[in-house]
This record gives C-alpha cells, structure tokens and sequence, in this order.
C-alpha cells in the first residue's frame, strides 16, 4: 500500500477520534410544577448542564420521565438555577463546556 495513502488513512482515524471527544451539553429534562395548587399544571424544558455547570430544577418544579410535557399541562418557559464548576478547564478560552466560574 502507498506510503502517502497509509499516513492520509492514520490522520484521518486521529482527527475523527478526537473530535469526538469534546463533551457535549447534558440532555434536556422536563418538568412539571409541584405547587400545592393542583390547578396550576404547568410544564417546562430545563437545561441540565454540561461538564462545567452544574443545574437543578427550581423550588417546587419535578422532573418527569419522557421526552415531552404531558397533554393538559400549559408549556411556560423557566430557566434551570445552575452553579458554575470551579475547574480550570472551564475558564479556559474556546472549551467545550458552558462559562466556569
């Protein structure tokens, strides 16, 4: 086999291992609020972090099993409380993951 076509096929096994390895963003959850008041029925998209964030849900939210709000529960949008992770790699320029602290 060419010498050239050897070093072109190494390369390319190389490149596409390491792009893989970057971290990617956790999946989203949903939840539904909890409130005492059963009349709310509410249901929202949270993000749940990545390698440098770390989030929850907020007071009085659940997270649910399954990939979609269930039926008869209003779609609101609410944001996740997330603390930043404390790691170098995180304050890093360019990195993978969302802002350290």
């Amino acid at each position: 086999m060419n010498k050239n076509l050897l070093i072109i096929l190494f390369a390319s096994i190389i490149i596409s291992v390491c792009s893989s390895a970057f971290a990617s963003m956790a999946m989203t959850r949903y939840g539904i609020n909890k409130q005492i008041n059963k009349q709310i029925n509410e249901c929202s998209e949270f993000f749940m972090g990545d390698e440098c964030v770390s989030c929850k849900l907020p007071q009085g939210w659940e997270i649910i099993e399954g990939y979609q709000c269930p039926e008869g529960f209003e779609i609101v949008q609410k944001d996740s409380v997330c603390t930043p992770g404390k790691d170098q790699f995180c304050c890093t320029i360019q990195h993978s993951g969302a802002g350290g602290d």
